[in-house]
């Protein structure tokens, strides 16, 4: 139920948007093409995403608002757990490796511009912002267990989850029309599957992460 709130809220987010202002044609509009590098760890390195989006952030306003929505091509893991040689029957170690699927993350945020920007735009924006954000999709191929049964820390099939994002951003304004926009910060996630079928703990494949990202901005001026 709790993935169904946020995907409600996100979405009776997006239709107040929608409802403000049209896609084109409005002051302040702004649309982002860009790429995202997620610092997971935990043998999965840093996946690399990339995301389009849109928003508002009229100058003479320090409130801005976005949403993205972002593909993260299948990436690698490996871990190790314990679990029962199905020869011996006795406990062993072993090396969990894979490959994920294609991830599909949605974000919405809203952010705060330090600078006053009404009479006199600068050319570096600083802002701070928060966000909520959903795997819409993801969870991992399956993998080749080996020989053994009864693995402590199986990986997880569930593909859904939420969170939460926050950090700071810099807009560095090339033009009225062009910009680029970077951010940084961390984003949270709440994972639903937490417990194997053992009573053990599961090994998710997007959890929380920083993330660093970098891309063009177009405003309608």
């Amino acid at each position: 139920w709790l993935f169904l709130l946020f995907t409600l809220l996100i979405s009776s987010g997006l239709r107040a948007q929608y409802t403000k202002v049209s896609y084109f044609g409005k002051e302040g509009r702004v649309f982002n093409v860009g790429s995202t590098a997620h610092f997971i760890g935990d043998g999965k390195g840093t996946p690399i995403g990339f995301h389009f989006g849109a928003g508002l952030d009229k100058p003479v306003k320090r409130l801005i608002s976005w949403y993205e929505l972002e593909v993260i091509p299948p990436f690698k893991y490996s871990y190790q757990t314990n679990a029962t040689d199905m020869n011996t029957f006795t406990t062993v170690p072993i090396t969990v490796s894979g490959k994920s699927n294609l991830h599909i993350l949605s974000n919405y945020n809203f952010g705060y511009h330090f600078l006053d920007r009404s009479e006199n735009e600068p050319r570096l924006q600083p802002f701070v912002f928060l966000g909520i954000n959903l795997v819409l999709r993801g969870r991992a191929e399956e993998p080749y267990y080996g020989e053994v049964q009864d693995v402590e820390k199986p990986v997880s099939q569930e593909g859904y989850n939420f969170g939460f994002r926050g950090g700071l951003g810099l807009t560095v304004k090339l033009s009225d029309m062009l910009q680029i926009r970077t951010l940084g910060g961390y984003n949270w996630h709440y994972d639903s599957d937490k417990t194997s079928y053992n009573g053990g703990e599961v090994y998710n494949l997007y959890t929380s992460n920083v993330q660093i990202s970098a891309g063009l901005q177009i405003r309608i001026p």
